[in-house]
């Protein structure tokens, strides 16, 4: 995380493409993503892969989107940045350190 004395979770580019990627990593769907404005490679997801990519995002950062949806809020050319976005604007409380630690995202 980009400020491990604060508890506070920003969502800075580089903190969302930290939990991207780790979310990625478990459902092995992508390689690593370095630039949060680079478009994702939509033939690297199916469409199971983009329901379990959002139903991790929608856990973790308790947003209201049925991940079964997920087609309809992602244009072919979304970057990471889109995904993020979209994140910011549905979630429904504010997040800290300790809600990404439970899930060995920030060590």
């Amino acid at each position: 995380m980009s400020d491990t004395s604060s508890s506070t979770f920003t969502c800075s580019d580089s903190d969302f493409i930290l939990v991207f990627n780790y979310i990625s990593n478990k459902i092995n769907i992508c390689d690593p993503i370095t630039d949060i404005n680079a478009p994702l490679n939509r033939d690297e997801y199916d469409s199971l892969d983009l329901i379990n990519l959002f139903g991790w995002l929608s856990e973790i950062f308790n947003i209201d989107i049925d991940p079964a949806d997920v087609n309809m809020h992602l244009r072919s050319d979304s970057a990471l940045k889109d995904i993020k976005e979209l994140v910011i604007k549905n979630m429904t409380e504010e997040f800290n350190l300790d809600t990404l630690k439970k899930y060995d995202i920030c060590q």
